[in-house]
């Protein structure tokens, strides 16, 4: 077909996703020996990774914590604008033609997961404006551990050992100079993958369950709304920690986590990514 089409435009659909782009570039990696079945495969494990960390399992008593029937899909969209997301959409510049249609780069693509992970967001409930681009990369992280947990961190790109040691200068500072929401995008991803690494991935998945159970917040109250229901889902009070992190915790947030016992160890030391 990729032969003889005229159309200058190629569709796969999948059970999980729906991949649209340039006829041409398809054709070119199908005479590579790419498969449609192994690709639309390679989009399948990265959408179950996203849906995992999400706390979605087709095995949920209701609906509201099963994935969706409806399946994102991925554009090849125009060169000079950057990645970007939508509605169910994911838009890949056209020069970036492997990560669309070549499997060894689309399951290792970073660009990718990012992009499918904005659908993921709760940016309704606890993820504050200023972790649009951020909470993000809590589904990226899990993509690259479930996807392609053979590669090393240094060959993804982010989450290394590098972003690490930046997040523990930070750390390091004075309190009076620090300030999450301000922080880089990547320092302040340590403090939410550390957060899975303290108290595991089902953090991530009461997180998701409970938030979608609940109503959308205030945009004033999300961060609120973030630390209590961490402190509440890890059973501790999380107030030193956020604040360490330069969280500001509101006095209401303060009092509220205070509900909870105190950890018995500083988890703003707990190393991420392979990290010391």
């Amino acid at each position: 077909m990729l032969r003889a089409t005229k159309v200058p435009l190629a569709e796969l659909s999948g059970e999980r996703a729906i991949v649209t782009g340039l006829a041409a570039d398809a054709k070119l990696f199908a005479g590579r020996g790419q498969a449609a079945e192994a690709l639309l495969a390679a989009y399948g494990s990265i959408v179950a990774a996203e849906d995992a960390i999400s706390g979605l399992n087709a095995s949920a008593a209701g609906p509201r914590d099963r994935p969706g029937p409806l399946r994102p899909m991925v554009v090849q969209s125009r060169n000079g604008r950057n990645p970007n997301a939508s509605h169910f959409r994911a838009a890949i510049p056209a020069r970036n033609r492997d990560v669309v249609w070549w499997q060894p780069a689309t399951r290792r693509s970073w660009m990718l997961w990012h992009e499918l992970g904005h659908h993921r967001q709760h940016s309704d409930t606890w993820s504050w404006g200023a972790m649009s681009e951020v909470t993000v990369n809590i589904y990226s992280l899990a993509a690259r551990r479930l996807v392609v947990p053979e590669l090393p961190n240094e060959k993804v790109g982010h989450g290394n050992v590098k972003e690490w040691e930046a997040a523990k200068k930070y750390l390091a500072q004075p309190a009076s100079s620090k300030d999450l929401d301000r922080a880089g995008f990547f320092t302040k991803l340590v403090m939410f993958e550390q957060l899975r690494v303290v108290f595991g991935d089902d953090f991530y998945h009461r997180l998701h369950q409970r938030s979608r159970a609940g109503p959308n917040q205030p945009a004033r109250d999300r961060k609120h709304y973030f630390m209590t229901l961490a402190a509440a889902i890890a059973g501790e009070n999380l107030g030193d920690y956020f604040g360490k992190w330069g969280a500001k915790p509101e006095p209401r947030t303060v009092a509220e986590m205070k509900k909870f016992p105190d950890p018995t160890e500083d988890y703003t030391t707990v190393p991420v990514y392979g990290g010391k």
